[in-house]
């Protein structure tokens, strides 16, 4: 997805972090209402879109609308709210910083997939 097609879709407020349906959208296409609240929270907290069948973090996508480019790393929500998608509370952090924040916010420390899936975290040699 491309920050167009995602604007074509969505408005984004980086002031309170909201994702509402385009009211230029004919006025129902399955689950998407013109003019609503985009998304839904799943069991960790983290809000999703529905995009083409696709399920998109909306901190992601808030990355997206608002740089045009996709997060380098993980997106961490600086004040530990993980629904909180205001464009001021997100930054583009490595995945060892945002393990920090895991501990400081008291969650359990994500699974380490490395050992499973060895190849996507494989180090590219020059």
């Amino acid at each position: 997805m491309f920050q167009e097609q995602l604007q074509n879709l969505l408005n984004y407020d980086p002031d309170t972090g909201v994702f509402t349906w385009r009211d230029d959208l004919p006025v129902k296409r399955g689950p998407r209402v013109a003019g609503k609240r985009a998304g839904s929270r799943n069991a960790e907290g983290y809000l999703y879109v529905e995009i083409n069948r696709r399920k998109y973090k909306t901190s992601r996508l808030a990355f997206l609308w608002m740089t045009g480019e996709w997060p380098t790393f993980c997106v961490d929500h600086i004040n530990r709210d993980r629904s909180d998608d205001r464009w001021c509370n997100l930054r583009d952090v490595t995945r060892s910083e945002n393990r920090i924040n895991y501990k400081r916010a008291g969650y359990p420390e994500p699974p380490d997939l490395s050992a499973q899936f060895p190849a996507a975290f494989a180090q590219t040699q020059p």
